[in-house]
């Protein structure tokens, strides 16, 4: 299941260097509990920054950048690197406007 493989590979116990937010940021996506306390929904503000209720989170460019160079450090496949980026895209409210803007 891509899946669980995705949650085996990208589990931030694995990268000693990853930050908090983003180890939140992918239990987020990936429905696990990384970090506490954990993220519940995240949006894109019209200005393109990444946002979790009022906190900000960085700049979704930021974020797209760092998924780039996690899912290639993790070795995931290219299926696999396909379902995360239709996971992030689903639950990032606003996600395709900002892409489209």
């Amino acid at each position: 299941m891509l899946l669980e493989a995705l949650k085996s590979k990208l589990d931030p116990r694995r990268f000693p260097g990853m930050s908090g937010r983003m180890g939140a940021i992918l239990g987020y996506f990936l429905g696990e509990e990384y970090t506490d306390p954990q993220i519940y929904s995240l949006s894109i503000t019209s200005d393109g920054f990444l946002v979790s209720g009022s906190y900000f989170l960085g700049a979704a460019e930021d974020l797209e950048n760092n998924v780039t160079r996690l899912l290639d450090c993790a070795g995931v496949t290219k299926e696999e690197e396909a379902e995360f980026r239709r996971i992030m895209k689903q639950k990032v409210q606003d996600w395709r406007h900002y892409a489209e803007g």
